[in-house]
């Protein structure tokens, strides 16, 4: 899968026959669905599996802190993009969350701010 700018060769399917992919991948077997905000593919996950309990599978998003790759000049931090992550997806919940592309050796120091944004809206999160 190629992606970039908020899509790629899912959604680039167009939403009927990406939401039928995810439906059949389902199906067969998939329950964790890989999202990012590189990727364009935020909107077309739980739509397709709205018939499914949300707990009979897993959502991984990937937050885009670098320069480039999103149509967004500015950076929100991690806090302010999840709460996006979390209407675009259609759900209360994601179950994981990463920090996209991290390649630095110094990415403890560097994204500091953004896990500590990610640890405390964790720990305010009402259990589901």
């Amino acid at each position: 899968m190629r992606g970039g700018n908020r899509q790629s060769d899912h959604t680039r399917m167009g939403k009927e026959k990406f939401e039928a992919l995810i439906r059949e991948s389902f199906d067969r077997g998939t329950r964790m669905f890989d999202l990012a905000d590189l990727y364009g593919t935020h909107p077309y996950v739980i739509p397709a599996l709205k018939a499914i309990q949300r707990d009979r599978f897993q959502i991984v998003s990937k937050i885009w802190f670098r320069d480039g790759g999103i149509p967004d000049k500015e950076r929100p931090d991690a806090d302010v993009v999840v709460e996006r992550f979390l209407k675009e997806v259609g759900t209360d919940y994601l179950d994981l969350v990463l920090l996209h592309c991290v390649v630095s050796p110094k990415w403890n120091e560097e994204l500091r701010k953004q896990i500590a944004r990610l640890a405390y809206r964790n720990l305010n999160t009402p259990d589901r």
